[in-house]
């Protein structure tokens, strides 16, 4: 009799533990449940960032594409400014076969 009561107390004792366990495992299970929603919304940030640095590159790319073409406006607008000036200056001087007509 003492033999089967040391062996319920036994049974007994391995089933708190394995409650024990079992609770250790719902709250560890808990914790993953919440590293997975943290885990998703980070994901989800990292997402809208990659969108925002793609528009940001794409933005970029079209400044630098107006900004050549401003720089060769204005290239080209100084190549003019100089070729009218010189110009003037050889009609001023008397030392061209243009005449004002042609100039405009």
């Amino acid at each position: 009799m003492r033999r089967a009561l040391k062996q319920v107390a036994g049974i007994q004792a391995d089933q708190e533990k394995m409650c024990r366990a079992l609770k250790q495992v719902s709250g560890l299970q808990a914790e993953l449940g919440e590293a997975q929603d943290s885990l998703s919304a980070g994901s989800a940030e990292c997402d809208q960032l990659r969108r925002i640095v793609s528009y940001r590159d794409v933005t970029l790319d079209q400044m630098r594409v107006h900004l050549a073409d401003v720089v060769s406006i204005r290239d080209r607008a100084i190549r003019d400014h100089l070729t009218i000036r010189n110009r003037m200056a050889l009609l001023v001087s008397g030392k061209s076969s243009v005449t004002p007509t042609e100039v405009g």
